[in-house]
């Protein structure tokens, strides 16, 4: 009986300490991890509804609500390639302005024609980036889709 009741104290000593562990001196602190990149937000977005103002054609995207220090890139989307904005095709300039709450696409006349057309349906990819992210990725080329693509194929990577 005397053996039951000293194993249970000695558990009862052990699981004490267990609960309250060591303390001591904080050690050293850990090597800075790898450049981050989250909150990238994108969204796809396909203008069919433009509306005629003056000389320009313009449709907005409500998807993606840039923060204030962000940077807003959209690319044109043809098949599976992306080109940055701003752009001219032929005479058709294609250009983006941000606004609190949305990102507006314009299509305008680059020699300055008045009357140019509907421009149809055009695919369209937003990416919000806030400056963390950018700061953290100084090198990179930021018209480059290639280059923007693989900083956002790490942040999926890293979220896994």
């Amino acid at each position: 009986m005397k053996t039951i009741k000293s194993m249970i104290a000695m558990a009862a000593i052990t699981f004490a300490v267990t609960l309250m562990g060591c303390t001591g001196k904080d050690g050293a602190p850990g090597a800075t991890g790898p450049a981050g990149n989250a909150n990238i937000e994108t969204s796809y977005f396909t203008a069919n509804s433009w509306i005629l103002n003056g000389s320009y054609w313009y449709c907005d995207d409500f998807n993606v609500s840039p923060g204030t220090n962000d940077a807003v890139l959209v690319y044109l989307n043809s098949g599976s390639a992306y080109a940055a904005l701003p752009l001219t095709v032929q005479d058709n300039e294609i250009y983006f302005s941000t606004h609190p709450g949305y990102v507006e696409m314009g299509v305008t006349s680059a020699s300055g024609n008045t009357s140019i057309s509907n421009p149809g349906t055009v695919s369209f990819k937003v990416v919000d980036i806030p400056q963390a992210v950018i700061k953290s990725h100084p090198n990179t080329n930021w018209k480059d889709y290639a280059q923007v693509k693989a900083i956002m194929d790490a942040q999926h990577t890293n979220q896994k």
